[in-house]
């Protein structure tokens, strides 16, 4: 009789425990996917700052050039 109620309650404990790790995987998969976001739109960023900042130097090129 003990037996059983302990290996009951091992169940129920296994399957929380199964929720709950399937629960965090969930969550670590989508904090991964956002961090992947998060840096893929500070690559953009970096490159549109590097894209300005040239366009920038291109800027005063020509203007030195034409003065």
């Amino acid at each position: 009789m003990n037996i059983t109620i302990i290996i009951l309650i091992s169940i129920v404990f296994l399957i929380i425990a199964g929720i709950s790790i399937s629960d965090y995987y969930e969550f670590f998969k989508k904090l991964r996917i956002d961090i992947k976001k998060r840096r893929v739109k500070q690559l953009f960023e970096e490159i549109k700052g590097d894209y300005h900042q040239s366009s920038k130097v291109m800027d005063n090129l020509s203007f030195s050039i034409r003065g």
